[in-house]
């Protein structure tokens, strides 16, 4: 895959922001781009975060959520230096793995008001085998992947014309008809669910991993990743990726708060969000090492290179990750890393295949 080469010349298509949060302190060694945090002090974990670690670490794995492998880097690689992606193809219906809402299942009324965004369709399969039928999905959008939510089982209810609407939408229900409000992100239960694919990449990499780069929507992925793999080694950096124009992770570090973006970009939706939940805000503000910008130009060409590659069609925020590892290693002329993409989606939607192609 070219795009993934780290020795080639920079391609026009990409525009490339390393943003890196200001409160953090670097050990600099030989270079600017061979950047080593000291490792999070254990306060810097919540109690309620590090206590739902604790809980997933006895849990065993439920049967029907297998670990996804990494796949083998082959040509997507340039010595000494591979990609590993986790390529979501290999679950089930194109989504990424186990999710948090598998511990959260104990403590659930048998009703669910559910606002489903980083990982829709994870979220609502995982409840639908715990719970049956009785689980209720608030998005407004009609995506191709809902229609094997509604298979299984769930009701969804589309309301809203943001992610934000449709969640206040959903805590008002939950509230009026007292029954449990899961957010799709901002939890700590959540936050370690995702976390587990961080254990899965350690516990599967035959190689020392340099970096891994996540994509950042409300920030329950990269926050759980991050808790994880930062205290098993806090070499490893942590990078998220956002769109130049759905940045509210990036804004929030900077800021040194949660800011809450007037409007987003739509092209990724999945990571389409006005404001980052508040202890997703906290843990990437202590854990994380940048946020990458990237184009949509940028993010057409890494679904046109990993469909090229391994004939797998990640939808837009799914190929956000590939495409922000490729501009980070070209930005830091990196040729020798071991680098992991998150590849978190791949529920494209049919009728946009003909706007990435002319943009890739």
């Amino acid at each position: 895959m070219e795009a993934l080469r780290f020795a080639h010349t920079q391609s026009p298509h990409f525009h490339c922001r390393i943003f890196t949060p200001p409160t953090f302190n670097y050990t600099v060694k030989s270079s600017a781009a061979d950047v080593r945090r000291t490792a999070p002090r254990a306060s810097s974990i919540s109690a309620a975060v590090s206590r739902a670690a604790a809980a997933a670490e006895k849990k065993p794995r439920p049967a029907a959520s297998p670990e996804l492998p990494l796949v083998s880097p082959s040509s997507l690689t340039s010595e000494p230096g591979c990609v590993l992606p986790k390529l979501p193809s290999h679950g089930e219906n194109g989504s990424l793995g186990p999710s948090g809402i598998e511990y959260l299942t104990g403590i659930l009324s048998s009703k669910v008001y559910d606002v489903a965004f980083e990982s829709p369709l994870q979220l609502a399969t995982n409840l639908s085998r715990k719970l049956g039928n009785n689980i209720w999905i608030k998005r407004e959008d009609l995506q191709p992947q809902w229609k094997s939510v509604e298979r299984l089982g769930a009701t969804v209810v589309r309301v809203g014309d943001t992610y934000d609407e449709a969640q206040a939408c959903a805590q008002k229900r939950a509230q009026e008809e007292g029954l449990t409000f899961v957010p799709p992100f901002d939890h700590p239960h959540v936050i370690m669910g995702q976390g587990t694919v961080g254990k899965e990449i350690m516990s599967q990499a035959k190689c020392c991993i340099d970096a891994i780069f996540v994509p950042v929507g409300g920030g329950g992925l990269i926050a759980g990743i991050a808790a994880y793999v930062k205290m098993v080694d806090p070499d490893v950096k942590i990078i998220g990726v956002e769109p130049n124009n759905a940045n509210a992770m990036a804004l929030s570090l900077h800021h040194g708060r949660r800011i809450m973006l007037d409007q987003v970009g739509g092209f990724a939706d999945g990571v389409a969000v006005k404001v980052v939940g508040e202890e997703t805000f906290r843990l990437c503000r202590d854990l994380i090492d940048g946020v990458v910008f990237v184009s949509r130009d940028a993010i057409c060409a890494s679904i046109r290179d990993m469909f090229e590659e391994r004939r797998s069609i990640l939808e837009p925020a799914g190929a956000l990750a590939l495409a922000g590892a490729e501009a980070y290693c070209k930005h830091y002329n990196q040729k020798d890393q071991n680098i992991v993409v998150i590849a978190s989606g791949a529920n494209m939607n049919f009728d946009r295949l003909g706007q990435v192609t002319d943009l890739s």
